[in-house]
């Protein structure tokens, strides 16, 4: 990266009880790791994965920013431009529509040649800016709050879904006396097991007629950043994999990517209890949060999980650029309306009707995410 020096905010340099807003052009100062990781304890800020994880070339004509305030860093986004779009780099953080402002005022009166700043799957409650904007819900990500102990954790659960566990767990126990469930940390775990449960995560997909995400890009991806943060739950049978949870660790919070378990163990719920086993793990290490992330499933919620909303966002310069970036508007809509379309069937799936199923099926032909 080159060795720049950061352009200060000229109203806010030298005062050092104030906020001071710095871009680094096309760099990425030496302090960014380490000052991601402390900012935002979250693997989709982390420059390993934004960077070191992403496709070669990928971190070329990517720029920082960054806002302190006392000289103490509050904000650090990367973001990288393509064409007039300043794309933020930063996903799964909360930002305030003062944020929003910042930004935007700062970079459209730096770079005359940008003229869109959009955001990916954010946390904000941005409602009136001073700029043209798109705002519309993403995905979700969903969050557990850990208490102190497994014992505490489990006795906040509902009866019902504390009897499942507690019930198929026994019951799993007995039928295979030595079925195992083991975490082990980055440096522990190998390709080959990561593989497995990424491979038991495809088949369960395939078998509901789901395309699975995980390509091969995917994969490595996963794969780079388990090398980096990650925690490998592994539930065998007989020394077989058989199910497992893969997660991403920094500071107290914990991001469950994966949730796999064999179909021949439908019986026992494997998969509803290697998720709630992985967060008995996360309790021990002393975690503060478990992202379950995106998919509104019930179990997520049955493990206390509370919806956390993910918004896109688009801000233009002025509205002749939003005229300008028609093709941009027009693509911004339709992902709203085919998320709300998605938040409107899943809500009446549960009805069992004829109609939202014949749909469920018509969405996962075209490859929408329910």
């Amino acid at each position: 990266m080159p060795n720049d020096q950061p352009a200060q905010s000229p109203t806010d340099a030298g005062a050092p009880d104030r906020l001071v807003v710095e871009h680094y052009r096309h760099t990425i100062p030496a302090f960014v790791a380490e000052e991601l990781a402390r900012v935002y304890e979250n693997p989709y800020s982390c420059l390993h994965k934004l960077i070191f994880c992403a496709e070669p070339d990928f971190s070329k004509k990517i720029s920082t920013y960054v806002v302190r305030q006392d000289g103490i860093i509050i904000t650090l986004w990367l973001y990288r431009e393509i064409g007039t779009v300043a794309h933020v780099l930063n996903e799964l953080i909360e930002v305030s529509q003062a944020d929003v402002v910042r930004f935007s005022e700062s970079l459209f009166a730096r770079e005359s040649g940008i003229a869109v700043v959009a955001f990916h799957a954010i946390r904000t409650t941005v409602m009136a800016l001073p700029f043209i904007s798109q705002r519309y819900n993403h995905s979700e990500d969903i969050v557990v709050q850990l208490p102190d102990n497994a014992d505490a954790y489990l006795a906040q659960l509902k009866k019902s879904f504390r009897k499942t566990i507690t019930g198929y767990r026994k019951k799993l126990v007995q039928s295979f006396p030595d079925f195992q469930y083991q975490v082990l940390d980055s440096g522990a775990v190998s390709e080959a097991q990561v593989r497995a449960v990424i491979e038991l995560n495809r088949s369960r997909m395939s078998k509901k007629n789901k395309q699975s995400d995980f390509d091969e890009a995917a994969i490595r991806q996963l794969l780079c950043m388990c090398r980096y943060c990650g925690l490998v739950g592994l539930a065998t049978v007989d020394g077989k994999i058989c199910g497992g949870t893969i997660a991403y660790c920094i500071g107290g919070q914990y991001y469950l990517q994966v949730i796999a378990h064999d179909a021949a163990f439908n019986r026992y719920r494997l998969g509803h209890l290697v998720a709630y086993l992985s967060l008995v793990d996360c309790i021990r290490r002393g975690g503060s949060q478990v992202h379950l992330l995106w998919g509104r499933y019930d179990f997520k919620y049955a493990l206390l999980g509370e919806t956390h909303d993910l918004d896109n966002l688009v801000v233009y310069r002025s509205q002749i650029q939003f005229l300008l970036h028609l093709r941009l508007v027009c693509s911004t809509m339709m992902q709203g309306w085919r998320r709300r379309y998605c938040l409107w069937l899943h809500q009446r799936l549960h009805e069992k009707r004829a109609l939202p199923q014949t749909l469920l099926q018509i969405s996962h032909w075209l490859r929408l995410h329910i």
